[in-house]
Formats: structure tokens, C-alpha cells, sequence
């Protein structure tokens, strides 16, 4: 049951936010067109919390499987340089495999 209602709260949360859904429409839209350039672009609108954006692409990365792992990674790595990049792609990918695997054990 609390898988539900974490999905539900979500729904909610998209179906009430305009900005929300504005920002996820633009992330579809990118996908759409995927490149790593045009990724580099968008986590780089976020400005200083860029990071904390990529971190949790690279989560819903893991938890959606049809999103792309290289352009992603490849965006990374220009964007916060091969260390950083490395640090966050590995931290996003342990914490939605976690996720994951979580969500099997229900």
C-alpha cells in the first residue's frame, strides 16, 4: 500500500503543479531529440543545482529503462568534468538500483 500512495502523491503533485508538468514536458521533448549536447543545455539551465538535477535523471534513469544511459553520462562529464561526473552518475545509478530493488522485494 505505501507504493501506491507514493505514486498516487506523485500524480497529484504533477496533476496540480502547471510548472511541474511544464518542466517534464520539456525533459520528454528533449528526449525525444536525444543528444548530448542538447542534454549538457538543459542540466546547465538549472544553474547551481544543476547536480542535484542530473542526480535525479540519472535515478529515473535507472527506474524508467527506455531513457538512455550515454548521452546522459557523456552530458555529465562535460558538464561537471570526468570526476564529478563520475561521482554523480555512479551515486544517481547505486540510489535507483536501490530503488529498484526495494520495489521488487514488495
Amino acid at each position: 500500500m505505501g507504493l501506491l500512495s507514493v505514486v498516487g502523491t506523485l500524480a497529484l503533485v504533477f496533476l496540480l503543479s502547471p510548472g511541474l508538468r511544464s518542466d517534464l514536458g520539456g525533459l520528454l521533448a528533449l528526449l525525444g531529440n536525444v543528444g548530448a549536447a542538447g542534454i549538457r543545455d538543459w542540466i546547465l539551465s538549472f544553474g547551481v543545482l544543476s547536480p542535484v538535477v542530473y542526480f535525479f535523471v540519472v535515478v529515473e534513469q535507472v527506474l524508467v529503462s527506455p531513457i538512455p544511459a550515454e548521452p546522459l553520462t557523456l552530458a555529465c562529464a562535460l558538464v561537471f568534468g570526468v570526476w564529478e561526473g563520475l561521482a554523480l552518475s555512479l551515486a544517481g545509478s547505486v540510489v535507483g538500483s536501490v530503488l529498484v530493488f526495494l520495489a521488487a522485494r514488495r
